[in-house]
This record gives C-alpha cells, structure tokens and sequence, in this order.
C-alpha cells in the first residue's frame, strides 16, 4: 500500500489490488485479503497466541494482564498496555478492564483528559448523557468528580492535602484530594451560542442527508 493515512502506521509494501467506490466512499480491497495488514504490522513482534484475557489491572508500579490458556493461568508484567479488542467484546467486559460507571448515565464523565503540552494544564471530556446531566452541577461537585477518577487512575501521585479533623479522635487528620489551583468548565448545552459540541452522524441517516445539507449552503462549525 502505498498511500499511509495521518495517524496510522505505515504499511508501504502491502499491494492494493483495486479501488472501488461504495456509497460515495473509497473502499480500499487488499490482495491476498486483510491478513496481509496484521502480517505486515506484526513483523518482529512476539505474538502469544490462544491466551484469553481474564482481567488486567494497572497501578502506578505498572500493569498485570491476567490470561488463561487451557488450564494454565499466565500474567504478564509491562509498564502500559494498548488494549484493542472489538468495542463489543470491550462492552460486554468491562468489570475485567477496571473501572467501569456505577450506571449507564455517567458512563460519559471524564472519559479521557488531554495533557496540554508543556503546561500543566489537563483537559477533561464529557459524551453522551453525562454532558447534560452535569452541567445542573456546581463547579466543585464537577472537580470533585475528576480528582476522584483522576485518583483512582494515578493512586498516591494524585496530589493530596491535609485535613485536621477536630471531631475525631486525639485530631486526626486525613488526606484529601486537592483541587487544580485554577478551572474553566464549559457548559455547552446551555450556551446560547453553542447549544452543544461535536455533532456526529445517527445511525439512521444516509447520504442523502448530507446533500441536502450541501444545497441549503449550510456549513456551521461542527460539520
């Protein structure tokens, strides 16, 4: 192939057989069929195959992907681990992956935060549900919210403060979580001027939909 997409790897070698056009798209058709991309990409790299992932766990010391191939049980120690099953096998197996939402409503808070570079500064993201919903919250009740993912993310190295805590016994005191020494949150839904982000096509359009769109000269921001 000899064309290599912005973010993909580069997989100069493998032969296009033809180009065909479906449903005004480009379909790309691979001589000898699809395994010759795993092929390619795979080269030099161990693959262990007939293991089925029962769990993985990760931790600042790491991540443990426990396997189980026959009768044995193996786990495998790295630093990171680049998970890419099927998103319905990732659906159906999310207590095995970590953490997972307490209901179907949250499952969109904080589901990824970008690192601004140089800066330290993150950028968290909201989908789904959960953009609507937690926009009714108070800013501390969407930082708290964060720090506690954040935390069960990065453990200890999430940055703690401590507490005096007169009501208990001899003073004790706690750690709790700090939060950011400064936050911007948006509330996109109920912006005027916004009224949300990131448009995105349903299931149930066509084609035809974007022709429409095409002939009413309608090109706003999120298209």
């Amino acid at each position: 192939m000899q064309k290599t997409w912005e973010g993909s790897a580069n997989l100069k070698g493998v032969m296009v057989d033809e180009v065909a056009i479906m449903s005004d798209l480009i379909a790309l058709l691979v001589r000898e069929g699809l395994d010759t991309l795993t092929t390619s990409l795979s080269s030099g790299l161990v693959v262990e195959l007939g293991q089925v992932v029962e769990q993985i766990d990760y931790s600042n010391n790491g991540v443990r992907v426990k396997c189980v191939h026959g009768n044995r049980e193996i786990v495998h120690i790295a630093d990171a681990c680049l998970c890419t099953v099927p998103l319905g096998v990732l659906k159906r197996s999310l207590s095995a992956f970590g953490r997972a939402a307490e209901n179907s409503l949250s499952r969109g808070e904080f589901y990824i935060f970008y690192p601004v570079c140089d800066m330290p500064v993150l950028i968290a993201m909201m989908a789904g549900p959960s953009a609507f919903v937690t926009e009714s919250f108070s800013d501390e009740v969407i930082l708290s919210k964060a720090m506690k993912i954040l935390s069960s993310i990065f453990g200890q190295a999430c940055p703690r403060e401590v507490c005096l805590l007169s009501h208990f016994p001899s003073w004790s005191t706690i750690p709790f979580l700090r939060h950011p020494l400064d936050s911007v949150i948006t509330r996109w839904h109920t912006d005027a001027f916004a009224r949300g982000c990131y448009s995105y096509i349903s299931p149930d359009s066509s084609g035809i939909f974007l022709l429409k769109f095409f002939l009413l000269h309608l090109f706003p921001d999120h298209i």
